[in-house]
């Protein structure tokens, strides 16, 4: 009897740990995933033409997020942290901008990745944005 319940316990447990995992592999909402950040590498450039699939809010509900498509591959962006007084905060220049922009809109974004300090992640930041044709 008390295998039988360890045996449940262990497979009830697995089964967590299996939706865990399939969680973190949430897809965008067309199916497809964004760009995981373990492909990027501190110092990456690019320049990205395509479609907005969704602009979030971040964790903390102070930045945005941006999720881009080109041609069937996606990234997720970030908005920078500039250092400042009292400790800085994220691009305003950048957030006013990106309160313009919707879901659906065509946009030119020029990224560069960089490594955080805090999490040691890799995640792709916007260094512009702007409606393309």
């Amino acid at each position: 009897m008390i295998m039988k319940r360890l045996l449940m316990v262990a497979m009830m447990i697995a089964g967590l740990g299996l939706m865990q995992v399939n969680a973190a592999e949430k897809k965008a909402e067309n199916g497809k995933k964004a760009e995981p950040a373990s492909e990027l590498k501190d110092g990456d450039k690019g320049t990205m033409t395509g479609k907005i699939l969704k602009i979030e809010d971040t964790e903390n509900k102070d930045s945005k997020k941006v999720t881009v498509e080109e041609g069937g591959k996606q990234m997720m962006f970030r908005i920078k942290w500039l250092k400042g007084a009292g400790g800085g905060g994220y691009d305003k220049a950048m957030l006013a901008k990106i309160e313009t922009l919707k879901a659906g809109d065509k946009v030119k974004v020029t990224w560069s990745a960089i490594l955080s300090n805090k999490t040691n992640k890799v995640s792709a930041f916007i260094e512009t944005i702007d409606k393309a044709e």
